[in-house]
């Protein structure tokens, strides 16, 4: 059984529901700049050609498959394509999780959740990483139909006491949903490596096509081995 060791909540990501996010700076960010914020808390990252326009999208799973109502989700939408990425080249969307807060799961098993709906099929990856950025955990999962929703769930093996990490009042552990990454951003999957990655070389390109979309919706990241329902708070 997994045993809740703290208080509170359980769910250390704050606006993985996007109905409840408060969308504070706006809900549509056309040519959103890297490092600009849209809902709450998600910020987004890239180098290179593409483009996105981030909204507040009017969709979500099913309550069939959540088990409740899912009114909103993420949508980034690809604008200006990039179809032939350098080894620099990069872009996503992250969310950090406060040093304070990744202190009660730190080095221990945790488990990343959320459900994903993207246009372009194949692997996607999700990289995590320190303080420091000099320590980096990336994990694949699949999109197996197209702009169809899907759930994902990832088992994290314990993060590494060694490395530059902050369990303070700083970034503790920075969560980016990658849509497309150069060569310089690649590494294996399913381990703790040292260095600044957020991809495997399987990751597709998901900025090859102005008709691709990207959306993610319920991101949960909780301690132990076992995804359990997405936590609702008001």
């Amino acid at each position: 059984n997994q045993v809740a060791t703290r208080s509170g909540r359980k769910n250390m990501i704050i606006g993985g529901n996007f109905h409840t996010n408060p969308w504070q700076r706006g809900t549509s960010f056309a040519a959103i700049t890297s490092g600009a914020f849209s809902a709450d808390r998600f910020a987004y990252g890239k180098v290179g050609t593409a483009v996105h326009t981030i909204s507040k999208s009017i969709d979500g799973p099913s309550v069939a498959q959540a088990g409740f109502l899912v009114n909103n989700a993420m949508l980034i939408d690809c604008t200006t394509l990039d179809s032939s990425l350098a080894a620099a080249d990069v872009s996503g969307v992250s969310t950090k999780i406060e040093g304070n807060d990744y202190a009660q799961i730190a080095q221990n098993d945790f488990v990343v959740s959320f459900w994903h709906k993207h246009t372009k099929t194949g692997t996607y990856c999700v990289g995590l990483r320190n303080s420091g950025v000099d320590r980096s955990y990336v994990a694949e999962y699949t999109q197996s139909v197209s702009d169809t929703w899907e759930k994902a769930e990832i088992k994290v093996t314990a993060s590494p006491s060694a490395g530059t990490w902050n369990y303070l009042d700083g970034t503790g552990l920075d969560v980016f949903f990658t849509i497309a990454a150069g060569s310089n951003y690649h590494t294996t999957a399913d381990a703790w490596n040292t260095g600044n990655f957020v991809s495997t070389s399987s990751q597709v390109n998901g900025t090859d096509s102005t008709s691709n979309n990207f959306r993610l919706a319920l991101i949960q990241v909780e301690e132990g081995i076992v995804a359990t329902d997405f936590e609702r708070r008001h």
